[in-house]
């Protein structure tokens, strides 16, 4: 399936195909398909490009990865368990189905 927007991107995890694609609130794709999730709003920033970039992580409970910081945003949406999140302000725990 291509990409339908020049901010479409294309991915496939958990054995399944997504298309992700940045609309503002309340808009959608009229690509067939069921919507998972709405994700945001996520604050943009002003840059001269941008980079929508998608990671599929997974780990046994506990696990832990690197500290690690990026300008620009950072949005998840978990699919199943939790994610905890933890930063300056403290630790944020998504669970699955929410972002």
């Amino acid at each position: 399936m291509p990409p339908r927007g020049p901010w479409s991107l294309v991915a496939e995890s958990a054995g399944k195909v997504w298309l992700l694609t940045p609309y503002p609130r309340g808009n959608s794709s009229s690509v067939k398909g069921a919507k998972i999730a709405d994700v945001g709003p996520i604050p943009r920033i002003n840059a001269t490009q941008y980079l929508l970039r998608i990671n599929d992580v997974s780990g046994p409970p506990g696990s832990v990865t690197a500290v690690h910081s990026h300008p620009g945003s950072e949005a998840f949406f978990v699919l199943n368990g939790e994610q905890s999140i933890r930063g300056a302000h403290g630790t944020v725990r998504v669970k699955a189905g929410a972002s």
